[in-house]
C-alpha cells in the first residue's frame, strides 16, 4: 500500500512537471508573436503581395490617390483639420438711423471706396418733405474679408446704430469635398477621351459621347459652385438699412430722465394731434363752405313763399 501510494505521488508530480513545460511552450510562442506583431505594426500594408515581392498598394492610399484634395485636410479618422487654407464666410446687417440723410449716403460711399469694396445693390425711398414716409436706403455691400473689421468699425460713424448681426459660416469642409469631385470627374473624362479615341463602333463611340457629355456638365456645375464660394470667401457681405429721423432717440438710463423723456413724448403728441385736427379743419374749409352757402340757400326758398303770401294778404285787405 505504500509502494502504490509512492508510485502515484511519483507519477502526479510527472504530469505536472510535463502540464508547466507546456503552458511555459504556449507562453513563449504567444510572447514572441506578440513582439512580432507589435514591432511590425508601423509597417502593416493591407494591400495584397505578389509573387514577384511586390505589393499592391493599399485601399487607403488608393482613395488619397484618387482623391488628393480629401486626403489633405483630413486625418486618418476621418477627423477635419483647420489649416491655413479655411475658407469661410462673413456677413453682417445692421440697421442704422441718421439725422442728415445726404451725408450720410455720402459717407458709405467713401467709406466702400476705401476699403475696396463695391455696392452690390442699392435702393433709396421715401420723401425728404413728407414726415409720414421719411427716407430710407438699402444697401448690399462687398468689401475684401480681410476689410470686414474695418467697414464694421466705419459704420458706427455712419449714425446710431440700432441692430447689428454679425454671421459667419465654415465652407473649408464644402468646398474641399467639391474641389475632390472636381479632380475625380477630370480622371474620368480624361479615361473616357482615351477610350473615345480608340472606339470604332458606332455605338460605343455614341455611349462614350454621351457619358462625357453628362461627365462636363457636372464638371461646369461643380467648378460653378467653387466659384460662388471663392466669391463670398473673398468678399465679405455687410447689408445696411439705413434710415431718416428728425432725433436720435435717447435711451433714459435713470427715473428722472425716463419721467423727461415720457413729458416730452407727451408734448410731442398733443403737438401732433392738434396739428393734425387743425390740417384737417383745413381740408374741410371748402366743402363746409359750400355746406353753409347750400343751407342759405334753402332757407331763402322756403322763406321765400311766406313773403309772396304775406303780400298776398295785404292786397286783398287794401281791396
Amino acid at each position: 500500500m505504500k509502494k502504490i501510494f509512492i508510485v502515484f505521488l511519483i507519477l502526479l508530480m510527472i504530469f505536472s512537471i510535463g502540464g508547466c513545460s507546456v503552458k511555459t511552450a504556449s507562453i513563449g510562442n504567444t510572447d514572441s508573436e506578440g513582439t512580432s506583431n507589435s514591432g511590425s505594426a508601423p509597417e502593416i500594408n493591407y494591400g495584397k503581395s505578389f509573387t514577384d515581392g511586390s505589393q499592391e498598394a493599399p485601399r487607403q492610399d488608393q482613395s488619397a490617390e484618387a482623391h488628393p484634395m480629401t486626403a489633405t485636410p483630413y486625418d486618418q479618422v476621418g477627423g477635419f483639420v483647420i489649416g491655413s487654407s479655411q475658407k469661410i464666410i462673413f456677413r453682417s446687417d445692421m440697421s442704422i438711423e441718421t439725422v442728415d440723410f445726404d451725408q450720410t449716403l455720402t459717407t458709405i460711399s467713401e467709406s466702400i471706396r476705401s476699403a475696396g469694396g463695391y455696392i452690390e445693390s442699392s435702393s433709396i425711398n421715401g420723401s425728404k418733405t413728407d414726415e409720414n414716409n421719411p427716407r430710407y436706403a438699402s444697401y448690399l455691400i462687398r468689401v475684401p474679408s480681410n476689410q470686414f473689421e474695418s467697414m464694421k468699425k466705419a459704420a458706427e460713424s455712419w449714425g446710431t446704430l440700432i441692430i447689428e448681426n454679425t454671421s459667419s459660416q465654415d465652407v473649408t469642409k464644402q468646398y474641399v469635398d467639391t474641389e475632390a469631385r472636381v479632380k475625380t470627374l477630370k480622371v474620368q473624362e480624361e479615361r473616357l477621351l482615351a477610350l473615345l479615341s480608340k472606339a470604332q463602333k458606332l455605338d460605343d463611340i455614341i455611349l462614350l459621347e454621351g457619358r462625357l457629355s453628362e461627365i462636363r456638365l457636372q464638371i461646369e456645375s461643380f467648378t460653378g459652385s467653387l466659384n460662388e464660394l471663392d466669391a463670398l470667401v473673398d468678399y465679405a457681405t455687410v447689408s445696411v438699412n439705413l434710415v431718416e429721423v428728425k432725433e436720435i432717440a435717447v435711451v433714459p438710463v435713470n427715473f428722472g430722465e425716463r419721467i423727461l423723456e415720457t413729458i416730452k413724448a407727451s408734448l410731442k403728441l398733443f403737438g401732433q394731434m392738434t396739428e393734425s385736427v387743425v390740417m384737417a379743419l383745413i381740408y374741410m374749409l371748402p366743402y363746409m363752405l359750400v355746406i353753409i352757402v347750400l343751407v342759405l340757400v334753402m332757407r331763402k326758398i322756403d322763406f321765400l313763399p311766406k313773403v309772396l303770401k304775406g303780400k298776398a294778404k295785404d292786397s286783398d285787405e287794401d281791396k
